[in-house]
């Protein structure tokens, strides 16, 4: 966005510094002296290129950080927020982010009376210094035999390949693997090993079809320390039992998908959880209704090439590595914009290559130094929201180059028009300064803290190399530009020839310049609502600026700043007829050309 607002500014520089050199000519061609003329257009050289820009971007980025930041989501940097607009594709963990991640053993399953599952699961676990929310889980079902002999030899990390972690224990000389993990890889272990595990795979769809995460434990005897869990094959494993986790769902996750979806954002779920849990879960989000729209890792493409179709058509990832991860994101980003959730340290790369990296507060240190956002309650809602927050700042912004572009270019016209057509200045150097330096600067911050539109999250994504004056925005300031210094100069002309002086004419043409910025600041509040709709919208902000404007041009037109300004007294007829033609002028132009607009899109 940066790149773009100062590809537009160093424009309007160039054609300034034209027309500049042309106000000059003109100005010394109608007689103005020179060190007057130089002096003028200084101040409409000054005037013209929006100075106030920079300052009012910071300021609308910094409020919208604060108030991301006051909805759990912490914004390490302002390309971030540009690029939340451009979102149209959100992959996200399951587990702790859709879900509350407080897992809780709620059903348990052993294919024989004589196994102990609490028991089992303490050796399995390995020791008590646990952190991950499966090993809590663990630990609060599990139990020490208090007879127990077992001493521990080695506890082993998981294993990718073998989706699988465990420990090797000793008792009386005898050494026993247990491990717990992946339900189909332990099965696939205990069935190579002749075991009978036909009742244990029934037991496993049964309980996934409820949605509940599952593990397995197993275990086989070994004469020695096996130095990782990279081969097992050659021992004879015998299956213990299915241990099944209950995750409840965050209540706000289901409307929270269906606001990113009603935005034309996609969300792609991705867990290391069974098949036909993910599935279950999907459907109860509403990311996958039907199961062709569900892949598991094990059936994915090796290439960015063949994969780039899967995530297009897939919804929900399941039984997923962390470098499939990273390379679901490769595949996305070929054709979407992208926003990656992760927490751990495997999940740095996919951050990092995202294009907005969302790492939660409760990761590792090194994933949350790798986000461009952090997400303080591991809430898929807070994502919406800051998606939702990062087109509200766009508009905005939007709204700010509309406003301060079509009233340069107001001012522009009318000066160049008074000078091409033989009137005198309308207005005098001074004059423009202040409508710079006071009037927009009072209304172009506020703007850009405009209330959402009603329509701001119904709206497809913008597109990324979309400009950020597209031609509807570029014709409305033209309209209202020419429209403002039509009937401005139509009343200074007026009074010109019915033989009032220049300096009451241009008093009259100096409160018609500020007050159609006024009008059009209002205007400017809603790309496609009418004026007088969008005020069933306040903006407090805009009305305390207007109303600060309003009271220091007040001390120019009567107060004691008249003689500084070499305003005159005039009559209050010619005034508020000044006022109306130019108020309405400015305001009839964009309301015709917003209903134009609106006919078009509906057509």
């Amino acid at each position: 966005m940066q790149q773009k607002i100062d590809s537009i500014v160093a424009k309007l520089i160039k054609v300034l510094a034209v027309l500049a050199l042309v106000v000059f000519g003109l100005g010394l061609a109608r007689g103005i002296e020179l060190s007057e003329a130089l002096r003028f257009v200084l101040s409409f050289s000054v005037s013209a290129i929006p100075e106030d820009l920079p300052i009012a971007m910071t300021i609308v980025f910094v409020l919208g950080m604060r108030r991301m930041a006051k909805h759990n989501a912490l914004v390490r940097s302002t390309n971030a927020i540009e690029n939340l607009g451009l979102i149209t594709a959100v992959a996200v963990d399951k587990t702790g982010t859709l879900t509350k991640n407080q897992l809780e053993i709620t059903a348990a399953w052993t294919p024989s009376k004589d196994i102990d599952l609490s028991q089992v699961s303490y050796l399995a676990l390995g020791d008590e210094n646990v952190l991950e929310p499966f090993d809590r889980a663990i630990k609060r079902f599990a139990k020490k035999d208090s007879s127990d002999t077992h001493s521990l030899i080695k506890k082993y990390p998981f294993n990718q390949q073998q989706r699988a972690s465990g420990a090797l224990w000793d008792q009386s000389g005898k050494k026993t693997v247990y491990l717990k993990g992946a339900p189909e890889h332990l099965l696939n272990l205990c069935r190579h090993s002749g075991a009978d595990v036909d009742g244990a795979e029934n037991q496993l769809r049964a309980l996934v079809a409820k949605g509940f995460r599952v593990i397995a434990l197993a275990s086989a005897d070994t004469d020695s320390v096996p130095e990782n869990l990279e081969n097992l094959q050659g021992l004879s494993w015998k299956f213990l039992g299915l241990l099944a986790f209950a995750d409840e769902l965050r209540s706000e996750s289901k409307p929270a998908i269906a606001a990113a979806q009603a935005a034309g954002v996609s969300v792609k779920m991705i867990t290391g959880d069974h098949f036909d849990t993910a599935f279950h879960i999907g459907r109860l989000l509403d990311i996958s209704p039907h199961k062709e729209q569900v892949v598991q890792g094990s059936e994915l493409p090796a290439t960015e090439e063949e994969l780039e179709p899967y995530v297009k058509q897939k919804t929900v990832f399941a039984r997923i590595l962390p470098k499939q991860k990273f390379n679901i994101l490769s595949a996305l980003k070929r054709s979407e914009i992208t926003a990656m959730t992760g927490d751990g340290v495997n999940d740095v790369p996919a951050l990092v290559n995202a294009n907005v990296g969302i790492a939660m507060a409760s990761g590792s240190d090194i994933a949350k130094d790798a986000g461009d956002i952090i997400l303080l309650d591991n809430n898929f809602a807070s994502i919406v929201r800051a998606i939702s927050e990062g087109r509200i700042i766009y508009d905005n912004i939007r709204k700010m180059l509309f406003y301060l572009l079509a009233t340069t270019l107001g001012e522009v016209l009318t000066i160049i028009g008074a000078l091409l057509i033989g009137l005198p200045l309308p207005v005098t150097a001074i004059m423009i300064l202040w409508v710079n330096l006071v009037t927009d600067t009072a209304l172009v911050i506020p703007l850009g803290l405009e209330p959402p539109e009603t329509d701001h999250m119904s709206r497809p994504p913008r597109a990324s190399k979309a400009p950020i004056l597209d031609k509807l925005i570029l014709t409305r300031i033209v309209l209202v530009g020419v429209s403002m210094s039509a009937s401005i100069l139509g009343v200074f002309a007026f009074l010109v020839h019915a033989g009032y002086s220049p300096e009451y004419a241009q008093t009259i043409a100096f409160a018609m310049l500020v007050f159609a910025q006024w009008v059009n600041a209002f205007n400017a509040r809603s790309e496609g609502q009418s004026l007088i709709r969008r005020l069933f919208y306040p903006n407090y902000k805009l009305l305390v600026g207007l109303a600060l404007a309003a009271a220091a041009q007040a001390l120019v037109m009567f107060g004691p700043l008249k003689d500084i300004f070499g305003v005159q007294s005039v009559d209050a007829g010619h005034l508020l007829s000044g006022l109306a033609i130019t108020g309405a002028a400015v305001y009839l132009t964009v309301e015709i050309h917003k209903f134009v607009s609106r006919k078009r899109q509906s057509i």
